[in-house]
């Protein structure tokens, strides 16, 4: 199993990207936002919980998110490799993720950051919010989410730095040249990993 981290803050297009590489490489795409608004949009125990933190920009417990990936995951062993699309979100998440996966013999491979300038990010969460319904499509919660980003996700990055597992990428051109050059990414450490 080829396990995958596609990383980037709100707006830089690494759900859409994770989309690409799951359909080009028929890897699970396990996307955290989008799980959490499912039970959202289901009106379940866990919907409800994660929706007041959601709606207010704040980042979801870790315990919450944990035990969620893990029962989903859990779910899904027989899938040929992971994308995971938004997780992990700081740290503390990542060593966890880590350590799980290596009871398992399993290990994350690759981390692709996906790099986009903050002015570029805004205007692309406000055009989204026009038409997405989400909660957190706005200028308020979106400075939140960059300030979150810049302080607890960002680190992440050095995490996967010092284990030489980053590629980082520029996001801010058109979405088919980033998904050649994560493909591209993705393909060459396949194939390491193969052999």
């Amino acid at each position: 199993m080829f396990n995958m981290i596609l990383f980037g803050p709100p707006g830089s297009g690494k759900g859409t990207q994770s989309k690409l590489v799951s359909e080009t490489f028929e890897f699970l795409h396990l996307s955290t936002g989008e799980l959490f608004r499912q039970e959202i949009a289901k009106k379940t125990l866990i919907g409800n919980v994660v929706k007041k933190f959601i709606d207010r920009g704040i980042l979801i417990p870790d315990h919450i998110v944990m035990r969620e990936l893990y029962r989903y995951a859990l779910n899904h062993q027989d899938a040929p490799g992971i994308v995971f699309d938004g997780f992990p979100r700081n740290s503390d998440q990542a060593s966890t993720l880590d350590k799980v996966f290596h009871k398992k013999e399993l290990r994350i491979e690759l981390v692709v950051s996906i790099i986009v300038p903050e002015n570029i990010l805004m205007e692309r969460v406000l055009e989204r919010g026009k038409d997405s319904g989400r909660s957190d499509d706005n200028i308020e919660v979106m400075h939140k989410r960059l300030e979150i980003y810049r302080t607890q996700t960002h680190p992440v990055i050095d995490y996967y730095k010092k284990s030489h597992r980053l590629a980082e990428v520029a996001g801010n051109r058109p979405v088919e040249m980033v998904a050649k050059d994560i493909q591209y990414i993705v393909k060459a450490a396949i194939d390491k990993h193969i052999d």
